[in-house]
C-alpha cells in the first residue's frame, strides 16, 4: 500500500486545486497503475476545501472509474475534511452514472 501523508504534501489547510490534480496524475493515478493500494493519510490536516476534494477525488473517479473507491483508504481525517471528501467522491459516481464510463 501506498501512503501519501496530506499534511506533508498540503499542509494543514489547502484550497489549491491545481496542486490536487497535478499529485493525482503524477504520483496517486501512476501507483495505481503499478497495481498499488492507496492511503491517503489527513493526520493534522484541518481543512481541505470543496475544490480540492473534487478535483482529487471527483477526477480520480472519473478516471479510474467507481471501483477504484475498492482501492483506496482514507484515514485521519476530521469531520470537515471527511465531508469535503465525500463531496468530491459523490461528484464523481454523478460524473460516471451521466456519461457511464471512466475518462
Amino acid at each position: 500500500m501506498k501512503t501519501f501523508n496530506m499534511r506533508s504534501l498540503i499542509g494543514c489547510n489547502s484550497g489549491n486545486s491545481e496542486f490536487a490534480v497535478k499529485f493525482l496524475y503524477s504520483d496517486v493515478i501512476p501507483a495505481l497503475d503499478k497495481g498499488e493500494n492507496i492511503e491517503f493519510d489527513f493526520a493534522g490536516v484541518r481543512l481541505i476545501t470543496c475544490s480540492f476534494g473534487n478535483a482529487l477525488f471527483a477526477n480520480l473517479l472519473r478516471a479510474k472509474g467507481a471501483d477504484v473507491i475498492k482501492r483506496i483508504r482514507i484515514t485521519n481525517s476530521n469531520r470537515l475534511v471527511s465531508s469535503e471528501i465525500r463531496w468530491g467522491i459523490a461528484l464523481g459516481e454523478k460524473h460516471l452514472r451521466e456519461t457511464g464510463s471512466a475518462a
